[in-house]
């Protein structure tokens, strides 16, 4: 291993070891080039969030893969509580209920079925939180893939969305597919408030799993 990338894996685990929801003995850190990725399991979605968030703090970390599973809690299942999810995705225009929904446990909303977009997931989990008595959610929904293994598809259609924009489209940005379902967004944008409207703008798009930007702000 390169001694940048020994650096890497030095500082990350520290970065993770210093949050109160991780136990960096839970987590596996590896670099390569500036690539760093973390393996491993956690006992909430939360904690899973903070160490992937405390990785791209570190200076010098190019992109960060992660294999972080969340311990699925098998408790008995709260029948009101499921009813009340139920009935708040059902309800929520946005959400295909028929196909995404959530499992209640001790006050656990956990996420199953199948979303069509980043967007969709997003906003099923912000209802499922906003129900009474929802203490923590937990996902173990899938992203839907309307493209078979073909990706190029997949950054054809980020691009598209890119290009219909009414302000993007006049901005250089370019889709790439890092893995399966992931993009990121590289180019050039005039301000933050663009960069966050690219986010938000390709995050309904079918079949994306993940997006993250690496714009350049050019005003």
């Amino acid at each position: 291993m390169a001694i940048e990338d020994q650096r890497l894996v030095a500082e990350v685990e520290r970065a993770i070891g210093l949050l109160t929801n991780v136990s960096h003995n839970e987590l596996r850190v590896t670099a390569d080039k500036g690539r760093v990725r973390i393996d491993g399991v956690v006992r909430h979605l939360d904690a899973k969030r903070e160490a992937i968030e405390a990785a791209w703090k570190v200076h010098g970390v190019v992109a960060v893969d992660e294999a972080i599973a969340v311990e699925t809690p098998r408790p008995p299942r709260d029948t009101v509580h499921s009813e009340a999810l139920d009935e708040a995705l059902e309800e929520d225009e946005e959400v295909a209920a028929i196909r995404l929904g959530a499992n209640s446990a001790r006050g656990q909303a956990v996420m199953v079925g199948s979303a069509e977009s980043v967007r969709e997931l997003g906003r099923a989990m912000d209802t499922a939180s906003e129900v009474r008595n929802t203490t923590n959610i937990i996902d173990s929904a899938r992203i839907g893939n309307p493209y078979g293994p073909d990706q190029v598809q997949l950054a054809n259609a980020v691009a598209d969305v890119i290009r219909r924009h009414p302000v993007l489209h006049n901005r250089q940005i370019r889709p790439i597919i890092e893995d399966t379902g992931k993009v990121v967004l590289t180019g050039q944008v005039q301000n933050e408030s663009e960069k966050r409207e690219a986010l938000n703008a390709v995050s309904g798009v079918p079949g994306l799993h993940s997006v993250r930007e690496d714009l350049e702000i050019v005003p």
